[in-house]
């Protein structure tokens, strides 16, 4: 139960980082190719 508990908490933890990651990600290369166009 008490495992079970804690992947729950950590993959939510994980997906929250990925999305923080991905919207990072995307924005400079945003970035990027605003400047190089």
């Amino acid at each position: 139960m008490q495992t079970q508990l804690f992947s729950e908490e950590s993959s939510e933890y994980a997906n929250k980082i990925w999305s923080n990651l991905s919207y990072s990600l995307e924005h400079m290369f945003k970035l990027s190719y605003i400047k190089e166009n």
